[in-house]
């Protein structure tokens, strides 16, 4: 991600619209401190300026796998293996 001191409006490499928000660090997910505190947890979104941009990120997130936790069950068994062992840690997949 590009770093900038301010927002603007401009073109994607693909020549769509697109709301370049300011960031002053490559790590850190664009946000807002009010939707952060209301929602309270990481939160990363943008406007849609365009019908194309729109149909693109439904898309995107209809088709996103999503990684299945490990079941409770699995989780506790590990869990009590870890204090067996004395263990301070448990390592989740």
């Amino acid at each position: 991600m590009t770093l900038r001191d301010t927002a603007v409006v401009g073109l994607d490499s693909k020549r769509r619209p697109t709301f370049f928000l300011q960031r002053n660090d490559r790590l850190l997910n664009r946000h807002n401190v009010s939707s952060i505190l209301g929602w309270r947890a990481n939160v990363n979104f943008k406007p849609v300026m365009s019908e194309e941009s729109a149909a693109q990120y439904v898309a995107k997130y209809a088709t996103k796998a999503e990684k299945q936790a490990p079941a409770f069950s699995e989780l506790l068994s590990d869990v009590a293996k870890a204090q067996d062992s004395g263990s301070t840690a448990v390592c989740l997949p």
